[in-house]
């Protein structure tokens, strides 16, 4: 998959003021093309892009440290159990 990539951010710590959970998400900001789109109930009519966000696996992060952004990447992707089912992950840069 090549994507236009901004940045890739990693944030680590214990929820609820160090009394919860340990937690580790990180991610990649891109933009995304932005796409008209009708169907029976409603338009939608748009151009240009959005920022969006991609999850990336955490042992992934220091592959995109040190990178010259924004620019496109070929990433690797795989898939990971989410809260809202099924989700797209990126796992590394494509060598």
């Amino acid at each position: 998959m090549n994507i236009y990539i901004l940045g890739a951010t990693r944030r680590t710590g214990i929820s609820d003021n160090g009394k919860g959970s340990p937690y580790d998400i990180a991610r990649i900001n891109t933009i995304q093309p932005i796409n008209s789109r009708d169907n029976e109930h409603n338009k939608f009519t748009a151009s240009g892009f959005r920022e969006g966000e991609i999850e990336l696996e955490p042992e992934a992060i220091t592959q995109f440290m040190g990178l010259d952004y924004p620019d496109y990447y070929e990433v690797e992707t795989g898939s990971r159990m989410g809260n809202q089912g099924l989700t797209t992950v990126i796992t590394g840069l494509k060598k």
